[in-house]
C-alpha cells in the first residue's frame, strides 16, 4: 500500500522525530509504528471494517495506520455523541471490534485500548494482510441519523492528497494542526500529512470549557508555529473575532472550506494576505474525495469568492444550465465507490456518462468567464452548519423517533437549525441528547405547526410567534437585561443555550466590551441561562456580590445531629484510601470542607423534591456523593455506602463551618457528603468534608449539577465518576514502584532555609510571569522564585514539592473522577540551571507521574517494592525546602491574602497566584529578606519585589 510504503521510508530515514506533538505525549515515526504494528496483533482474524472512537486524538494516524497493515478498512465514528449514539450511526455496517482509548463493557464486540499499547515496544506482526478494494470510510451528512457511508480507494486518497499537497507546500518543514474531528473528510489531509512529507501533526488539545477550546486555538499558532490550518469560514471569522485580524499572520497557509465563503471574510483576511498566509478556498463533497476545486483569495475579490477551477483529474460540469447556471456535477479520479452499503441512493447520486463516472452534488453553481466557480446554493433540504454536512430530513427523523414525540420537523434559519415538534410532555432535553453536540440546534415545543399559503412549513412565523416573543415580552425587564437581550438578538437567539460555541464567544466578547467588564471561563461555565448572566454583570458592576441570608436555628442544628447521629447504613468492604493530602490534614486534625452554592429558582415543596430527585440522579453517577469515612490503623479511608438515601435537609438558615465540624467529623461511619437547602437565601450547599474534593473536581461538579438543574442535561447523560476506581488504579501502579530507585528521584537537600513563621508578618512576592497554563506557571515561578533564593543565599540549589492535579494517565482516564486528585511532585532548581534545564526536568517528572507514580502515595500507605527504604525516602521527602501550590489567575491578590491570613499554613508552603501579568507568591516563612533582587533569566532582566505585609 502507498501510504505503508511512505511509513517505511520515514522509519528508515526519521524514526526519532516528532510526528505527533500532543499536550499528553509527542510520538516519534517510529513510536507511531510501533503502536500501529501493535494493533495489528490485535486485529486478526476481525471482520474487514474497523471502527474506531478516540477521545486522545494522538493516536489517530497510528490507529488507522495500523488498521492498514492489518489489511482492513478504517471506520471513524462520530466522537462528538456518546459511544452507544455513535455505534447507531453504522449499524448497517458489519464489524466485530472496536479500537478505543479507553476501557468498554457491557457490548458483544471486541474492544481493543490503544491506550494500553507501548509506544516503545517494537513488535513485528507474523501475517501477510491483503490489500482491501476500498481504504477508508466516511459519513456524510455530519453523521445524523444513520448516515450515508462513502468508501474511498486508496487511489482516491492519493490522488487528492498528491494533486493539494504541493498546492499548499506542505513538506517536512510543515506543522500543520490538527483541529478538525477525525469523523469529517477533511481530516484526512491533516493526518496523513506527516506520513507523505515528514511534516508534523499538532494535536488541538480537548478542552472541558467550549470558550478555552476557541480562544486556544490562536494562542497555539504563535507557541508551536503552526504553518497550515484548516478552517470552516465561520471558525475562521470567530477566530478574527477573537484574536483580531492579525491572528493568522504567521501562518504560511490557511484552507477555508466546508461552507460558502463570505465576501466580508475575505475582507477581514486583508492583514493575513498582506502579511505573506496564502490563504485557500477549498470546495468538494465528501463522495469526490474531500476537495475538487480550488481558489486562492486575493485582494481583489469584490461580491464573492469562487469555488474556483478543478483540481488536474477533477472534471467539471454544469446540468440543466440556465445561461451558466446550473447543478454541478464532479467526475474523474476523486469520484468514490460511493454508497456501497446503499445501491439504490447510489444509482441516484452517482452516473456514468461517455465512460466517465460523475457525482451529481445539488449544488447550484455559476461559471465565471475565466473558467472559475461560483456557489450559489442547494437544490435539496441538505445544509451546512460550521463546515458539515447535516440533512434537515434526517435530523427530523431522529427528533419524531423520541418516544412522546407525535410530531417533528427541522427547518435551517438564520444560520441555525430549529426543530418544532408536538408533544404532551417538555421532551426538549431527549432530543437534544440524541443530536451530535455540533448541531446544537433550537428545539421548540409548540402548540401547532403554522403554514404559509401554499401549506409549506411557516418556520418564521413560529420562531417569531414560539420561541422569539416567549422569550422577549417580559413587563419587568430593566436597562442591563435589555442590553443583554439586544447583544443576543443579534446572534437571532433569544437563550443562551441556544448558542453555538463560535456565537457563545462572540456573545461574551460584545458582553464584555458593552459592560467594560471581564468574565472568566470559569464564571462562564457557571453561567446557563441570561438571568443567570445579569446576575453576574451587575454583581461586577456594583460589587454586590450575593443576597446574604440569616444563620441556622437551634433546631436547624439538633435536626442536622439527629440526621447525623442515626445514620444507619451497609458499607462496601472494599476500602477507598483517601488522598495523601486528606490524610495529612487528617492525622493533624484539621478539617476542611467544599462548599457549592447555587441559586434556587424558588423554595416549594416542588421545587425541593425535584433537587433531592436530581441530587439521587447524580448520586447514581457520581460515587463521592455515597462515601462515609473510617479510621484505620490511624489513616482515613472512605467506603461506599450501599442502602441509604443522600442526607438532605431543609434548613432556615446557613450552617457555621464550626457547628459543621462538630457534626461531620463526629464519628467515623458517617457521610463525608450532605445537601442543604437554605431558605433564607433561597440557596442550596453541597458540602463534602475531609478534603475529598479538590477545585477542579468542585468545578466539574458544579458545571454538571447545573446543567441538571436547568434541565440542559439529564442525568443519563453524564458520565460516570468512580473515585473508586482511581483509587484501585492508583493503589496498583504505586505497589509496583522500587523504592530504592525512588530515592534516586527525589533531589538531596543540602541546605535547609530556616525558616520561621511569624504569624503577625504575610511576605508577598512578585514579578513580571506570561502565565500560559499550570505548567508554564510552575516552572516560571518555582525557576524565579529560587534563583532568587539562591541569589540571595548563596546557595547551590533549592528543592521542594509542588501540588499537580493530574487527571490524564497513560493507563487511566479521569478527566470525569470527581474527588482530590492531587499529585505532589518532587523538584530541584539549581545554581547552574538555566530555565531550559528545569523546565526538561519538570516534564520528565510530570510524565513519570502521568503514569500514576507518587512517592508521597507510597509513603503515607507504606507502598512499593523494597519497603526498607521507605524510611529514608521519608527523611529525603521531608527536608526539601518549599511546598509551592498554584491557585491559577485570580481577580483579586489582596482576596487571596486575606484569606490566607485566617489559615494556619507552615512556614515553608506558598501560595502563587497570577494576575495580569504577574506571579505572586505569598507565605509565612520568611524566604526572603532584601526587598527588590535583580535576576537574569532568559536573557532578560527581571525584579523579584519582596513586600512584608503586617497583620492588622
Amino acid at each position: 500500500m502507498f501510504f505503508l510504503q511512505k511509513l517505511a521510508k520515514r522509519i528508515e530515514t526519521i524514526p526519532d522525530r516528532v510526528a505527533i506533538s500532543s499536550s499528553t505525549g509527542n510520538l516519534s515515526f517510529r513510536q507511531v509504528n510501533n503502536i500501529a504494528n501493535q494493533l495489528v496483533e490485535k486485529l486478526k482474524n476481525k471482520q474487514n471494517i474497523v471502527p474506531f472512537y478516540l477521545q486522545n486524538t494522538r493516536f489517530v494516524l497510528p490507529v488507522i495506520l495500523g488498521i492498514w497493515k492489518a489489511g482492513k478498512i478504517p471506520m471513524p465514528l462520530v466522537s462528538a455523541l456518546p459511544l452507544n449514539e455513535a455505534l447507531k450511526r453504522v449499524q448497517e455496517v458489519e464489524w466485530n471490534s472496536l479500537v478505543t482509548d479507553f476501557v468498554v463493557t457491557d457490548y458483544d464486540f471486541t474492544n481493543i485500548n490503544v491506550e494500553e499499547f507501548d509506544p516503545d515496544k517494537n513488535i513485528s506482526f507474523n501475517f501477510q494482510a491483503s490489500s482491501p478494494k476500498y481504504a477508508y470510510i466516511l459519513a456524510t451528512s455530519g453523521s445524523t441519523g444513520v448516515p450515508k457511508k462513502v468508501f474511498l480507494t486508496e487511489e482516491n486518497i492519493k490522488w487528492l492528497l498528491s494533486e493539494l499537497y504541493p498546492l499548499i507546500h506542505v513538506n517536512s518543514e510543515t506543522r500543520f494542526l490538527f483541529s478538525t474531528p477525525y469523523s469529517f473528510d477533511v481530516s484526512l489531509t491533516e493526518i496523513l500529512s506527516p506520513i507523505l512529507t515528514g511534516a508534523e501533526l499538532v494535536c488541538l488539545p480537548t478542552s472541558p470549557s467550549k470558550t478555552e477550546s476557541i480562544r486556544l486555538i490562536p494562542k497555539l499558532i504563535n507557541e508551536e508555529k503552526i504553518t497550515h490550518l484548516s478552517l470552516s469560514p465561520s471558525f475562521a471569522d470567530a477566530l478574527l473575532t477573537i484574536g483580531g485580524p492579525d491572528i493568522f499572520k504567521k501562518l504560511k497557509f490557511l484552507m477555508v472550506a466546508g461552507e460558502a465563503f463570505p465576501i466580508d471574510l475575505a475582507k477581514k483576511l486583508k492583514a493575513s494576505l498582506k502579511s505573506g498566509c496564502r490563504v485557500f478556498n477549498l470546495y468538494g463533497p465528501t463522495e469526490t474525495t474531500i476537495y475538487a476545486t480550488y481558489h486562492e483569495v486575493t485582494l481583489n475579490e469584490n461580491n464573492y469568492v469562487p469555488i474556483g477551477k478543478p483540481f488536474s483529474g477533477a472534471i467539471v460540469k454544469l446540468v440543466n444550465q440556465e445561461g451558466n447556471k446550473g447543478e454541478l456535477y464532479i467526475g474523474g479520479k476523486g469520484v468514490t465507490q460511493g454508497y456501497v452499503l446503499d445501491p439504490v441512493k447510489k444509482r441516484e447520486k452517482f452516473i456514468s456518462e461517455a465512460g466517465i463516472n460523475y457525482y451529481k452534488t445539488g449544488d447550484i453553481v455559476e461559471q465565471l468567464d475565466n473558467g472559475e466557480l461560483v456557489f450559489l446554493e442547494r437544490m435539496d433540504d441538505q445544509v451546512q452548519v460550521n463546515g458539515i454536512r447535516i440533512e434537515l430530513g434526517e435530523v427530523k427523523t431522529i427528533a419524531s423517533e423520541v418516544m412522546g414525540v407525535k410530531s417533528a420537523v427541522a427547518k435551517y434559519q438564520n444560520g441555525r437549525i430549529y426543530i418544532f415538534y408536538l408533544a404532551d410532555n417538555d421532551k426538549t432535553a431527549e432530543i437534544n441528547h440524541k443530536l451530535p453536540r455540533y448541531l446544537n440546534p433550537i428545539i421548540i415545543r409548540v402548540p401547532e405547526f403554522l403554514y404559509t399559503y401554499n401549506r409549506k412549513i411557516d418556520a418564521k412565523k413560529m420562531i417569531e410567534k414560539y420561541y422569539l416573543k416567549k422569550q422577549y415580552l417580559r413587563n419587568d425587564t430593566k436597562d442591563i437585561e435589555q442590553e443583554l437581550e439586544k447583544l443576543l438578538a443579534k446572534f437571532n437567539v433569544s437563550a443562551l443555550k441556544d448558542l453555538d460555541s463560535l456565537d457563545l464567544v462572540r456573545f461574551i466578547i460584545e458582553v464584555e466590551s458593552a459592560f467594560k467588564i471581564e468574565i472568566e471561563d470559569a464564571e462562564l461555565n457557571q453561567i446557563n441561562n441570561l438571568s443567570q448572566l445579569d446576575q453576574l454583570v451587575v454583581k461586577k458592576l456594583t460589587g454586590n456580590n450575593e443576597v446574604k441570608g440569616a444563620f441556622a436555628s437551634e433546631v436547624d442544628l439538633d435536626n442536622l445531629k439527629l440526621l447525623f447521629d442515626n445514620f444507619s447504613a451497609e458499607y462496601g468492604s472494599e476500602p477507598i484510601i483517601a488522598s495523601p493530602t486528606a490524610q495529612s490534614l487528617f492525622s493533624q486534625g484539621k478539617t476542611s470542607f467544599s462548599i457549592l452554592e447555587f441559586d434556587l429558582k424558588e423554595t416549594s415543596y416542588t421545587e425541593i423534591s425535584r433537587i433531592y430527585q436530581l441530587l439521587t440522579e447524580l448520586a447514581n453517577k457520581v460515587d463521592l456523593l455515597n462515601y462515609a469515612w473510617f479510621i484505620n490503623d490511624k489513616k482515613l479511608e472512605f467506603r461506599p455506602i450501599l442502602n441509604s438515601s443522600i442526607p438532605f435537609l431543609v434548613t432556615t438558615g446557613e450552617i457555621k463551618r464550626s457547628d459543621l465540624e462538630k457534626i461531620m467529623y463526629q464519628k467515623p461511619g458517617q457521610p463525608i457528603f450532605i445537601a442543604l437547602v437554605d431558605l433564607s437565601s433561597s440557596k442550596l450547599r453541597l458540602i463534602f468534608s475531609h478534603h475529598s474534593l479538590d477545585a477542579a473536581s468542585a468545578n466539574l461538579l458544579k458545571k454538571m449539577f447545573s446543567n441538571l438543574y436547568q434541565g440542559d442535561e439529564l442525568a443519563s447523560a453524564l458520565p460516570v465518576s468512580s473515585f473508586a476506581s482511581y483509587s484501585k488504579f492508583l493503589k496498583k501502579q504505586n505497589e509496583h514502584v522500587d523504592l530504592a530507585k525512588a530515592i534516586e528521584e527525589i533531589p538531596e537537600t543540602k541546605e535547609n532555609l530556616n525558616l520561621f513563621k511569624d504569624k503577625k508578618l504575610l511576605h508577598v512576592i512578585s514579578f513580571p510571569a506570561k502565565v500560559k497554563d499550570v505548567d508554564t506557571a510552575y516552572i516560571q515561578g518555582i525557576y524565579t522564585l529560587a534563583k532568587a533564593v539562591i541569589s540571595e543565599r548563596h546557595l547551590s540549589q533549592v528543592t521542594g514539592k509542588l501540588a499537580l492535579n493530574i487527571r490524564k494517565f497513560k493507563a487511566f482516564d479521569a478527566q470525569n473522577v470527581l474527588g482530590d486528585l492531587h499529585a505532589t511532585l518532587p523538584w530541584e532548581v539549581k545554581a547552574t540551571d538555566s530555565l531550559a534545564d528545569f523546565k526538561q526536568r519538570y516534564f520528565v517528572t510530570k510524565q513519570l507521574y502521568q503514569t500514576g507514580v507518587d512517592y508521597r502515595y507510597c509513603l503515607f500507605n507504606k507502598l512499593g517494592k523494597n519497603p526498607e527504604f521507605l524510611s529514608v525516602l521519608k527523611k529525603k521527602w521531608k527536608a526539601m525546602n518549599l511546598s509551592p501550590n498554584y491557585l491559577g489567575e485570580v481577580k483579586s491578590v489582596q482576596a487571596v491574602i486575606d484569606e490566607i491570613w485566617q489559615l494556619p499554613f507552615k512556614a515553608n508552603y506558598i501560595t502563587m497566584v497570577s494576575n495580569h501579568g504577574k506571579m505572586y507568591a505569598i507565605l509565612y516563612g520568611n524566604l526572603l529578606k532584601e526587598k527588590n533582587i535583580k535576576l537574569c533569566i532568559g536573557g532578560k532582566e527581571l525584579v523579584v519585589k519582596n513586600q512584608i505585609l503586617e497583620k492588622e
